[in-house]
């Protein structure tokens, strides 16, 4: 099989980011309803777009980064309908990992019973650390553990491989607030997450 990507894909990668990453009740969101393909094109689209699978590039895989568009749409059934798709196809750890978060956020909206995330997100985490990606199995794992999925010390058993002088509790926490997910939980609840109750950051 030839290795390959095209031009309009790269043009619907453009397109699908800018649309992603619009503000909640942008009139320019909803609009994408009429250009997004279909699921079963952006899971062909990765089956035989190779070049898509060797490259790092995660939520930026066209297919999957319309799948995040058709989630901020509220179409669940098509997110994961791609997000399927591509964990049959896909092998870059990164895109899958990606894959398996949108899978738990659909199955277990923010805010609702967690249990139904908890599967999709232990696989994160498994892919995440036998790619050797410590950093992304530890936001996973925080996730899991917000959901209540696994204990504290889950997470903050990863966080002691990646913590030093140079790495704080603070600057992960710092950098995972940015994430949905943790939004709301700011970053003195993320170090408190991260660190064992005996040597918090005060």
């Amino acid at each position: 099989m030839v290795c390959s990507w095209s031009e309009s894909s790269f043009a619907l990668m453009a397109r699908a980011m800018r649309a992603w990453l619009l503000p909640n009740g942008d009139p320019a969101l909803s609009d994408a309803c009429a250009w997004l393909p279909p699921p079963e094109k952006l899971v062909r689209l990765a089956r035989d777009e190779t070049a898509w699978d060797v490259w790092l590039t995660g939520a930026q895989h066209p297919a999957l980064l319309c799948a995040l568009v058709y989630e901020r749409l509220g179409s669940a059934a098509e997110a994961h309908a791609v997000a399927d798709g591509l964990l049959v196809c896909c092998k870059q750890p990164l895109t899958r990992v990606v894959a398996w978060r949108l899978l738990a956020r659909i199955q277990a909206p923010l805010g609702s019973p967690h249990d139904a995330a908890w599967t999709p997100l232990r696989r994160a985490i498994e892919e995440a650390t036998a790619a050797g990606y410590a950093f992304l199995a530890l936001v996973v794992a925080c996730e899991l553990c917000l959901r209540g999925g696994c204990t504290p010390e889950e997470p903050r058993g990863i966080a002691k491989g990646i913590l030093s002088a140079q790495v704080t509790a603070a600057d992960i926490a710092q950098f995972m607030v940015e994430d949905r997910v943790f939004a709301d939980w700011g970053v003195r609840a993320l170090v408190d997450l991260l660190q064992e109750p005996a040597t918090l950051e005060t």
